[in-house]
């Protein structure tokens, strides 16, 4: 109001105040809510821009190449702010194509030596010494019957 009107260059601020009877809490007031859209939109134009030409950057590269080479003076939060309304933030790798496979449901065998199936068992054997001991069982499907159990001699602990 006060520069509305005018103020003089030699009278103060609190002259000024006391002439058009408001207080100077008034004058020094910061209005909340004001905030210029000129000029965020056009940082976000820089931000889009600059995000275009380095997609590999995050937030803070971009941040410090404004402050750097634009000499953006503004809070790394208001533009942090900007950044997000502007939708840069969501930076989502392609989704790579799934390969679908064909399930085949496993048959059970009908009759004796169609299938086999093989384990290793590991086991530790008690004595003066602790030892791990490794067994080889061999065993056919359809009957469930142990077709071979080996424990090889040479073979060396775990």
């Amino acid at each position: 109001m006060i520069d509305q009107v005018g103020r003089q260059p030699e009278r103060s601020v609190r002259q000024s105040c006391r002439v058009l009877g408001i207080r100077r809490k008034t004058y020094y007031e910061r209005k909340q809510g004001n905030r210029p859209e000129e000029r965020d939109e056009q940082l976000i134009e820089l931000l889009k821009r600059t995000c275009s030409r380095f997609v590999a950057w995050g937030f803070w590269m971009t941040f410090y190449y404004l402050r750097n080479e634009h000499g953006i003076k503004d809070n790394h939060k208001r533009v942090y702010r900007l950044w997000k309304q502007a939708g840069l933030h969501l930076r989502l790798p392609p989704k790579r194509p799934r390969i679908r496979r064909e399930y085949q449901e496993l048959l059970a065998p009908e009759s004796v030596n169609e299938g086999w199936a093989m384990d290793f068992v590991s086991d530790w054997v008690i004595g003066p010494e602790k030892q791990s001991v490794r067994v080889i069982n061999i065993m056919d499907e359809c009957s469930r019957r142990a077709l071979c159990v080996r424990f090889p001699l040479s073979a060396t602990t775990i």
